[in-house]
Formats: structure tokens, C-alpha cells, sequence
């Protein structure tokens, strides 16, 4: 595939529109962010990784007070099978929400908006900090079709680098992957998230022997 040249695109707050209080941190959605970076956590060791807002709508406390005007990224993305009630990455973004939230969000309003942009960026610092191994997506999913495709493209314009993930965006990874003549790069691991409910039914029947994680 050929290599893309990253666009700046111009665009509005829109996501603002849609609030109906003020949020507790505000991301201006036309600016363009640095991309954040984590080198290790109790859960992670020593791998670098970065994380977008993960939810499915806006981060909100159950008094109600809001947290962001950017929505979570995993909208349409098997909501039954990872309710924001029961996400472990919704639970520690509100507890943890003045050291995360910002960071998340500037991360998802660039895969948004400029995701071939935030990969070059990140190749950068990935570079700069020796970094072998790297999570994608620690919380959140996918946004747009996009970035999934310039995910995979920076996957394989950086072979030196093992890159991996989890998904429940099924049908864009098989897009991606057709467009891939049905091979991804060797240093890419993609981990489709299965769930299974309690009558035995699968979300993805995994047509293309993905790797499983239940």
C-alpha cells in the first residue's frame, strides 16, 4: 500500500454541541496534540503503550457531573458485551480521572481528526525513547475506519517494531485486512475480543482465524 502524507484537516468542536453541562476538562477539538505516550504500569511492566478514551458516550460520574466533551471511542462496538458499567477502562478513568482524561482524550481527538499524523508523531518518540514493543489502544477502540487503516500502515512502515492489540471492530478489521491482500505486516498481532453471552452465543465467529482473546 502506499504510504499516505498526513493532511491537516480543518474541523470544529463539534462534539461540544451535543453537552448539556460543563465538562470537568475541555480538549479543543481543532488543535493538533502531541501523541501520549505510557513506558509501563503495574498491568503493562515495561511495555510502552498509548490510550484513547475508552466508553461508549461522554465519561460521566452518576451525580452526574461530566468529565469531557469527547465521547468514548467504542460506540457501536459490541456494547452488551463490555457495558460502561462493567469496564474495567471506564471504572479507572473516572477514578484515576485527573491524571488520564486529558492525555486519552488528546490522543482520540488525533485518531479523530489526524491519525496518520499521530503515527508519524508517534514513530518519533517511539525512536527517540528505544521503544521495541508497543500496545496499541490500551483503553478505547478504533474511531474511525481511518485510523484503523493508518494503525496497520504504521505497523508495517516500522518493521522493527512488534505492535499489538485488541479489537471488537470486527468489520473493519476484515475491511483492512482484505485491503491487505488478506496479510498483515509480521510484526503486527491482532487480537479480536470475543465474547461469549450465557447462552452460548459469540459476538464474532472469526471467520479469518484471528487471534482470540475471551
Amino acid at each position: 500500500m502506499k504510504k499516505k502524507k498526513a493532511r491537516i484537516k480543518k474541523h470544529t468542536n463539534k462534539f461540544s454541541a451535543f453537552l448539556t453541562s460543563t465538562p470537568k476538562y475541555y480538549i479543543d477539538e481543532t488543535k493538533i496534540y502531541r501523541p501520549h505516550v505510557s513506558y509501563g504500569n503495574s498491568k503493562m511492566g515495561k511495555i510502552a503503550y498509548y490510550a484513547l478514551l475508552s466508553g461508549y458516550g461522554y465519561l460521566t460520574r452518576k451525580d452526574g457531573l461530566v468529565f469531557c466533551n469527547i465521547p468514548g471511542t467504542c460506540k457501536g462496538c459490541s456494547e452488551n458485551a463490555c457495558a460502561d458499567n462493567g469496564c474495567y477502562a471506564v471504572r479507572d478513568e473516572l477514578q484515576h480521572n485527573n491524571s488520564c482524561i486529558v492525555p486519552h482524550a488528546e490522543n482520540t481527538v488525533m485518531m479523530l481528526y489526524h491519525p496518520t499524523l499521530f503515527f508519524q508523531m508517534l514513530t518519533l518518540e517511539l525512536i527517540q525513547n528505544d521503544v521495541k514493543i508497543l500496545r496499541a489502544n490500551e483503553s478505547g477502540e478504533f474511531p474511525t475506519l481511518e485510523s484503523f487503516r493508518a494503525f496497520v500502515d504504521f505497523a508495517k512502515s516500522n518493521p522493527w517494531l512488534t505492535v499489538y492489540t485488541y479489537t471488537k471492530r470486527f468489520a473493519w478489521l476484515e475491511t483492512v485486512y482484505a485491503e491487505y491482500g488478506y496479510r498483515f505486516p509480521d510484526n503486527l498481532h491482532i487480537n479480536v475480543s470475543i465474547y461469549i453471552n450465557k447462552d452460548g452465543v459469540r459476538n464474532y465467529n472469526n471467520p479469518f482465524g484471528f487471534s482470540e482473546f475471551i
